[in-house]
């Protein structure tokens, strides 16, 4: 889950906690919202350093070993606490771990909620994970030198598509037709074939993601990876028993311009498909932050810790999505973005559409030739290439597009709405000069038997005596949705007008009645939008993790609900170091030992921390094993392996926990 869902799930109590602190609150005063404020690199460097200003603080390692253990994927703090007594990545004890979660969910760094069986889930959100990778593990490889740069051999590999381009070849195919459902819910064979044969993506290169879909025994994966998109972005939308064009949400998608739809689509892909397997989102977290054009060789990245079979798939779907460049040095893979994504230089920020405005600015021609053939450059905005789909057939999709006016595509664009004149002023528009006499002639033959008569779906809206009917009549707002009076108590009214009229007729009193068509379509309308909203919230390929099922977790812990008992001991056990009898060490040992804490104890003459595992039976000489960790004052050179210390050797002691309330800036 992204951190905009997050936040607004956020309990109130949880909220208040969050915009307490001042680097939150002070951007609240200025009008940002919280969600804004916690997806923003600006906030994430200030905690960062403000946490790091801290010497004692657990919330900055916490985050790295979560970091490298879960990614973004969920989990329960208890196998965090397990993970980090098993492996020499941390020196965090468990009662670190405790604190350290507690305030990275106070801080809003991450959330948490409650399964059905009470079990807590904590999580990062994951359009986060990539900046917090980039702020705490920062990528060590440079670009290769231009010497070496120009001996690379680049692969050969098919041309492809930027993304944002090849979906909207794709989603015109079902912006013409539609895309028809079966009774079970998923698309059917013909419709599927023709979306899947407008796209370039084949099954061998999505296969090693394992999508699991609706209908994955004969739905193609690249079909199911657009229709994805599509619910996710809202250009897509299921109604009744097909998938359609969402106008609204295509209309916001077309005002994009093609770099800011790269741009989205990248942080889709990273945040939806790679943070479904950890190792897959390191290696898509850390080659979205190398700058576009240098190459870099894979190996590089491998030594630095990312998985190679990740890696190789990863860079492997960023080229079909024509986003990279694969090639070779020598015997070395070598790579390289080829397409200047905003993300790149900022990720996870607010998209920064001030600074894109200015490409809306510059003139993008198309080019029309006499023989009806419309040439595309590669700048030509979405809309643009939305507007020809629906006016001229596609001849080629390559760098350059290129389209051509006949008569099939004259019928669609009048099936459509279009008139030549308005072809005609869009095409004279776009290219800045007059059309040329044959084209002109050739929309002014192929306009000119169409639009004489046309199918059109209405509703029959019929009156039962002339009382109602003249009701209907006076009525101002209801006659202003009736089309057309065909009859003494006849009227037509468009089908996308029945619910408003149904709402209407009541007011009047006059309800239609029980079964009639209206209702019946006001029904079908009602259910296709629950159906359209429902898809469009979850996609159409399965989440790993949806954490949306869940209950946000409204309560933030106490210090004795992580530390059970801890009013029940002196409270001089956790507040300072003294020298106790062997029988109470013991007795301090083992509540250490049940809270996951280190303890401080004087080792070759300075303090350290000692962090106990298990105690040995023996009621005055007896022994503990655990291991030595890092401690701020100590300048002895401490480690992680396990050693087993005597009774004799706890001459001062007092057990380590973190404070949970550590004064707020």
């Amino acid at each position: 889950m992204d951190v905009k869902p997050s936040v607004e799930r956020l309990p109130e109590s949880i909220r208040k906690l969050i915009a307490s602190s001042a680097i939150v609150r002070d951007r609240l005063k200025s009008g940002e919202r919280l969600d804004e404020i916690l997806s923003s690199r600006r906030w994430a460097a200030a905690w960062l350093s403000e946490e790091r200003d801290r010497a004692e603080e657990p919330a900055v390692e916490t985050l790295r070993l979560l970091l490298r253990t879960y990614a973004a994927e969920p989990f329960e703090r208890e196998n965090l606490e397990r993970t980090a007594a098993l492996h020499d990545r941390t020196s965090l004890s468990g009662a670190e771990i405790r604190v350290g979660t507690a305030k990275l969910r106070r801080s809003g760094v991450l959330f948490a909620v409650r399964k059905i069986g009470g079990e807590q889930l904590l999580y990062l959100p994951t359009d986060m994970y990539p900046l917090w990778e980039r702020l705490l593990f920062r990528p060590t490889s440079e670009p290769l030198e231009r010497d070496e740069a120009a001996l690379v051999v680049p692969a050969d590999a098919p041309f492809r598509l930027p993304l944002s381009l090849e979906l909207l070849t794709c989603w015109s195919i079902i912006g013409s037709r539609g895309l028809s459902l079966t009774s079970k819910g998923v698309p059917g064979k013909p419709s599927a074939a023709r979306v899947e044969a407008g796209l370039r993506l084949s099954s061998e290169e999505l296969v090693r993601f394992g999508f699991s879909y609706p209908g994955s025994d004969q739905l193609a994966p690249q079909v199911a990876l657009a229709l994805d998109i599509g619910f996710c972005l809202g250009t897509l939308e299921r109604e009744n028993e097909s998938i359609r064009i969402d106008k609204e949400g295509m209309d916001a998608w077309l005002s994009r311009q093609a770099i800011e739809a790269d741009t989205a689509l990248h942080r889709l892909a990273v945040n939806r498909y790679a943070s479904a397997h950890r190792e897959l989102h390191l290696a898509a977290s850390i080659i979205a932050s190398l700058q576009p054009f240098g190459w870099h060789t894979e190996e590089a990245f491998i030594a630095a810790g990312c998985d190679g079979e990740a890696l190789d798939s990863w860079l492997g779907l960023l080229a079909s999505f024509g986003w990279l460049q694969r090639g070779s040095l020598a015997d070395r893979a070598a790579f390289r973005w080829s397409r200047e994504l905003d993300f790149l230089k900022e990720p996870c920020c607010e998209t920064n559409r001030a600074a894109m405005a200015g490409e809306e600015g510059c003139p993008s021609y198309i080019y029309v030739q006499p023989d009806a053939e419309i040439i595309v450059p590669p700048e030509t905005g979405l809309a643009d290439r939305w507007r020809l789909e629906k006016l001229a057939d596609r001849v080629s999709a390559d760098t350059l597009f290129v389209y051509r006016i006949t008569p099939s595509s004259c019928k669609r664009a009048s099936s459509a709405g279009y008139t030549a004149e308005s072809v005609a002023e869009f095409l004279e528009s776009r290219s800045g000069t007059p059309l040329p006499q044959p084209v002109s002639d050739l929309l002014r033959d192929c306009f000119g038997s169409l639009g004489q008569v046309w199918f059109q779906d209405v509703t029959l809206l019929r009156a039962a005596d002339d009382r109602a009917a003249d009701l209907l009549e006076r009525d101002a707002a209801l006659s202003g949705i009736i089309v057309e009076k065909i009859g003494s108590r006849d009227y037509i009214v468009r089908s996308e007008d029945v619910k408003a009229a149904i709402r209407m007729l009541e007011k009047l009193g006059l309800p239609p009645s029980e079964g009639g068509a209206a209702e019946r379509a006001a029904k079908k309308e009602k259910s296709g939008a629950s159906a359209s909203k429902d898809v469009r919230s979850e996609g159409w390929i399965y989440c790993r993790h949806v954490l949306s099922f869940y209950e946000p977790d409204r309560f933030f812990p106490k210090p004795e609900e992580l530390f059970p008992g801890m009013r029940d001991i002196p409270s001089v056990w956790i507040g300072e170091s003294r020298t106790y009898h062997s029988s109470t060490c013991r007795q301090m040992i083992r509540q250490a030992i049940d809270w996951g804490a280190s303890v401080r104890i004087i080792r070759d003459g300075k303090p350290a921390a000692f962090v106990p595992r298990l105690l040995e039976s023996g009621e005055d000489d007896w022994r503990v094993q655990g291991w030595w960790k890092a401690f701020p004052d100590s300048e002895v050179l401490l480690d992680k392996e396990a050693v087993t210390v005597s009774s004799g050797d706890f001459s001062e002691l007092m057990i380590l926990i973190p404070s949970l309330d550590s004064e707020r800036r």
